[in-house]
């Protein structure tokens, strides 16, 4: 049996909000101020109290789409994340085989027309 998913506990909100509203948040610092802040550790420190706010809204509204939802989830019975499905493995090596025979016709020196035209006869299509 394979570990439980993150994003099908409580704890996918927490590192969602941790990581959007420390990096998104100091990114846009950094991108914005790098030639005129200094940034040391007391800096960073400063950086990481200001987005503290930012990431309470992100976890808040993460768990917010969950919860409205779960209802529905659970008529369904619907996970975020397949975890052991067989129908499932047999799509992925289905798949696997197409990427296989896409690659092969790419190291045979074919156009990206002929690429396209074969994979659209066999019904798989690029996503753009």
């Amino acid at each position: 049996m394979s570990p439980l998913p993150i994003n099908s506990t409580p704890f996918g909100e927490f590192f969602v909000g941790l990581s959007m509203g420390v990096g998104i948040f100091t990114s846009m610092v950094y991108i914005n101020a790098f030639d005129v802040v200094k940034f040391d550790w007391i800096t960073i420190g400063q950086i990481i109290v200001a987005s503290i706010p930012t990431s309470i809204t992100v976890m808040s509204t993460s768990l917010a789409n969950n919860i409205c939802d779960l209802d529905e989830d659970i008529e369904d019975e619907q996970q975020e994340f397949d975890v052991n499905d067989e129908e499932n493995e047999a799509e992925m090596a289905k798949v696997e085989a197409a990427v296989k025979e896409i690659e092969s016709e790419l190291a045979s020196g074919k156009t990206f027309e002929e690429l396209y035209k074969s994979i659209k006869s066999r019904n798989y299509y690029p996503i753009y």
